[in-house]
């Protein structure tokens, strides 16, 4: 599978919270990976998902419990 970019990217400056199509998934549920990137790097697989909602409320999930912020942020 090639990359050709993220469907959703969440963040400010260089951390940002991505949604990629998963790259071997594991499942049929697999469909979507969840990553914090820092400086483009990612930093953490927070999980895969099966759709776009789903990872969305992780995402909202990962955040909330961090008190809106996201580790790596300046």
């Amino acid at each position: 599978m090639v990359k050709h970019g993220a469907i959703a990217r969440i963040g400010e400056g260089d951390v940002f919270i991505e949604v990629w199509p998963s790259e071997s998934p594991e499942h049929i549920d697999d469909a979507l990976t969840l990553t914090l990137a820092v400086d483009g790097d990612v930093h953490d697989e927070i999980g895969r998902y099966p759709s776009f909602q789903a990872a969305r409320d992780a995402a909202q999930q990962y955040v909330d419990e961090r008190d809106g912020e996201l580790p790596g942020a300046c």
